[in-house]
């Protein structure tokens, strides 16, 4: 399997492929962290057990089924987290490689697998821990922007200026041993020069950070890193539009080769952007402390009405929700469900609350975030976690603003 930036084209594409795969669908999801037994084999096995606890029809087609997923994940080195998408009665197979690890499954089992609908939940997690960064790396040989996200890197473009004019009029002190030699008439023509050139780097500067707002734009980065030594860095911040500089989120140290590798300013910057990323859900949980809806009945009720922006949901969860087959309505209990339902005898089925509370979301037009603590740990224990900031008109009725 190979491994590529997640852009936003190339997710959306990846979208389009699995919401196109006819249905049934088998999702795999597992770790490939490495453990005894050589290279990959403790992916292999998550793969096997991940196969074995779902149902699927003991045939020759689930056997080149499964025949195909093994083959397409291989032996597979490092710390990623795979996807293995493919119909069950189909040959098409969508794969995905994240490099990071996800909690999936259990400490003891690092694997799921879901029949249906391609499960795309862990996808989900993995968005809204991650900040498409563009990075920006400006040296004495001109600039470079590159795209991080979700732990990938690649170099987008490089801004590399044209010959500075004059450069090669060499202004040199003439030597009074020389035939030739004229005393010099002071350092004036060297002010020249060096103001001429200075002015040229900033506008070249300029040129640069307008191109980059427009690759700002046009790719969809949300923020962004300045790397690069004090000196070169200081023309182009002098410049940096102040729609540049509202996504500003840090800079960088100044590398040792000016053309340093993408894995090398990956190392450099991931942790200013982690601490962004920690710095964002910090300020998110302090909002919702002082103005948040806390608990699943009450964020259940208002994803009902429509009335939720976000909602933060324990990616480990432990909690059922109720749903009355007939009419669809979801509640936290079985009694509540039939009340709303109106049918003291309907029929009531429990689901997974983390699935349904999704479901929900995604149907009322509000974003969804995970959060890795568990309802035993959350700041929000005696609400199991579970908590929503309501939309900005809801919340100016309620305060009568």
């Amino acid at each position: 399997m190979t491994n590529e930036l997640l852009t936003e084209d190339r997710l959306e594409h990846k979208l389009a492929e699995l919401d196109a795969l006819p249905r049934p669908v088998l999702t795999v999801w597992l770790r490939t962290d490495q453990a005894a037994g050589g290279p990959g084999e403790a992916a292999r096995l998550r793969l096997r057990q991940a196969l074995d606890a779902v149902e699927l029809p003991d045939d020759e087609h689930t056997q080149a089924l499964r025949g195909r997923l093994f083959d397409t994940l291989g032996h597979p080195a490092g710390s990623h987290t795979v996807m293995l998408c493919a119909p069950l009665d189909d040959s098409s197979l969508v794969t995905l490689r994240l490099a990071r690890a996800l909690p999936i499954g259990s400490d003891s089992l690092m694997s799921e697998a879901r029949v249906g609908a391609p499960w795309l939940l862990p996808l989900r997690l993995a968005l809204s821990e991650a900040l498409r960064t563009g990075v920006v790396h400006v040296h004495g040989r001109g600039a470079e922007l590159f795209e991080l996200f979700l732990g990938e890197i690649t170099r987008l473009r490089s801004f590399d200026p044209a010959t500075v004019p004059g450069t090669f009029d060499r202004l040199e002190r003439s030597k009074p041993v020389h035939p030739a030699h004229v005393a010099d008439r002071g350092g004036s023509s060297y002010d020249d020069a060096a103001d001429h050139e200075a002015a040229w780097q900033r506008g070249f500067m300029r040129e640069v950070a307008t191109k980059l707002r427009v690759e700002f734009d046009s790719r969809g980065l949300e923020a962004m890193v300045v790397i690069g030594t004090p000196n070169g860095r200081q023309p182009f911040e002098e410049v940096m539009p102040e729609a540049l500089r509202a996504k500003l989120i840090g800079v960088g140290p100044g590398l040792p080769q000016q053309h340093a590798g993408p894995a090398q300013i990956l190392d450099a910057v991931t942790p200013l952007i982690d601490e962004e990323i920690d710095r964002r859900r910090v300020a998110q949980l302090e909002q919702i402390q002082d103005e948040g809806i806390l608990g699943l009945a009450d964020c259940l009720q208002r994803l009902h009405r429509g009335q939720l922006e976000l909602l933060l949901v324990p990616w480990d969860l432990d909690a059922e929700l109720h749903v009355e087959a007939e009419t669809g309505v979801v509640a936290t209990t079985p009694g509540q469900a039939r009340t709303l339902s109106g049918r003291s005898d309907a029929e009531v089925e429990a689901v997974d609350a983390r699935e349904q509370l999704v479901a929900l979301a995604d149907t009322s037009g509000c974003q969804i975030e995970f959060t890795r603590v568990g309802a035993s740990t959350s700041p929000f224990d005696e609400v199991q976690g579970v908590a929503g900031i309501a939309r900005w008109l809801e919340a100016a009725r309620e305060t009568g603003t």
